[in-house]
C-alpha cells in the first residue's frame, strides 16, 4: 500500500514564499498577508499562517505573533522563549488539567493492565507537574548561577531528587 503524500496546498506555498521573501521587513501585518493569499488570516483561514510558519520553521525560520497585528521574525531572545519557557509552560497546564482528570476515574473498574497503566501515567504527571515548577525553577537557576553552561542531566536529576526528598520531610 503506498503512503499518502500530503501537499501543500497554493495559498499555503503564497504564505511562505510572501513571508520567507519579507522575513526581516519587522512586522508583516496580517492585512498585508490576507492581500497576498486573499484569504482571511486573521479568521476562518488562519490555519494558513499556522502551516507556513510550521514549514518555515523546519527551515530554521521562526516568527513571533505581535496580538492581533502580525508575525515578524524572531529574534535570538524571542526565540529562546518559543524553545523552553512556553513549552514549559504549556506542559504543565496540560499535565495539571490531566491529574484533575484522574479523580474522576473508578480505579475498580479497570483491569489490572489498566491500572499499572493508570499508575504510570499518574506518576509520570507528577513528575512533569513537579519539574515544572516554579520552585524547581528556582532551584535550576540557582544552580546555574554557579556554571556558565547547560545544567547536565545528572545534576537536574540530583536537584530534582533533593527537591523531592525536602518535600518528604515532615515540617
Amino acid at each position: 500500500m503506498a503512503k499518502s503524500r500530503f501537499e501543500t496546498s497554493a495559498d499555503v506555498e503564497t504564505c511562505v514564499e510572501y513571508l520567507r521573501k519579507h522575513q526581516n521587513s519587522g512586522l508583516i501585518a496580517y492585512v498585508e498577508l490576507s492581500k497576498t493569499t486573499g484569504r482571511e488570516i486573521e479568521g476562518k483561514d488562519r490555519y494558513i499562517l499556522a502551516s507556513a510558519r510550521r514549514i518555515l520553521e523546519r527551515e530554521g525560520i521562526f516568527f513571533v505573533t505581535e496580538t492581533g497585528n502580525g508575525v515578524k521574525r524572531a529574534d535570538d531572545a524571542q526565540l529562546a522563549k518559543l524553545s523552553t519557557e512556553e513549552p514549559i509552560i504549556k506542559t504543565r497546564r496540560i499535565a495539571k488539567r490531566a491529574r484533575k482528570r484522574q479523580s474522576s476515574v473508578n480505579i475498580q473498574g479497570l483491569t489490572d493492565e489498566q491500572r499499572m497503566a493508570f499508575w504510570i501515567g499518574s506518576a509520570i504527571l507528577g513528575a512533569i507537574d513537579q519539574a515544572a515548577s516554579r520552585v524547581f525553577r528556582n532551584a535550576v537557576e540557582e544552580a546555574s548561577n554557579t556554571s556558565d553552561s547547560q545544567i547536565s542531566l545528572s545534576k537536574t536529576i540530583d536537584l530534582f531528587n533533593k527537591m523531592k526528598s525536602s518535600s518528604d520531610r515532615p515540617q
